[in-house]
């Protein structure tokens, strides 16, 4: 039994500690939820979204206002399940928010990459 309790700890210890140290190797914020997309442009391997109204932030450079993020399926293929909802927003004329991270796009001088998105 204290094998199992032993083993049950150091998992948890395990994650916690991937949870703590996620934020020391990207920074990460949300763009509101209320901003309506004016555009998309899809290249292979990314799509650039534009927005309004624009949203201030530092996370890929100090002081950055962006109205752009970009949704990068490079690195990481599960990325493109994001699409789908991005056109559906667009094309519903809904509001949507982003989960943008530190880790930045070169396209445009460096854009925040969507992680997430937010349909409130």
């Amino acid at each position: 039994m204290n094998q199992w309790k032993s083993l049950f700890l150091t998992l948890i210890g395990i994650m916690a500690g991937a949870l703590i140290s996620f934020p020391l190797f990207a920074a990460t914020a949300s763009v509101p939820g209320n901003r309506s997309i004016t555009s998309i442009t899809t290249y292979p391997g990314y799509a650039v979204i534009s927005y309004t109204p624009s949203f201030s932030n530092s996370l890929c450079s100090s002081s950055y206002t962006s109205n752009t993020v970009v949704l990068d399926w490079t690195t990481d293929s599960d990325f493109k399940a994001l699409l789908p909802a991005i056109l559906a927003a667009k094309f519903l004329d809904k509001p949507v928010g982003f989960g943008i991270s530190s880790v930045c796009h070169p396209a445009f001088g460096g854009v925040p990459r969507v992680y997430r998105i937010d349909l409130p």
